[in-house]
């Protein structure tokens, strides 16, 4: 089953969000070996950061996106067994000893 998790900020007043910090460049690093041993488990599909803006679609038109104070900063998809086992990956994640949160979705199959 593919799981999608939404990956939210934590704290944005700790040092490890501060932009060129050496926090970041560290934080950065967790994140890079957190993804690389998903993917050498064979569980991680795809997954990247968000970049700052993009774009707001709705049937009114299109507008610039503007974060939110705890917007999200990036996703992954996993090939997992459950959801409870990608929660558990979750819990893992190197933003959540920081205040960040984690949304955990199970994604449907669309016939082709």
């Amino acid at each position: 089953m593919n799981v999608m998790l939404l990956f939210a900020g934590g704290d944005p007043g700790l040092t490890v969000y501060a932009p060129d910090s050496a926090g970041k460049m560290q934080q950065m690093k967790r994140w890079g070996d957190w993804t690389a041993g998903l993917a050498k488990r064979g569980i991680l599909v795809s997954g990247l950061p968000f970049t700052e803006g993009g774009m707001v679609v709705s049937r009114d038109g299109i507008a610039e996106f503007h974060k939110g104070a705890r917007d999200f900063s990036g996703y992954a998809i996993l090939e997992v067994p459950t959801v409870q086992e990608a929660a558990e990956i979750a819990r893992t994640a190197p933003h959540i000893v920081f205040g960040g949160t984690t949304q955990v979705r199970p994604c449907v199959g669309v016939p082709r």
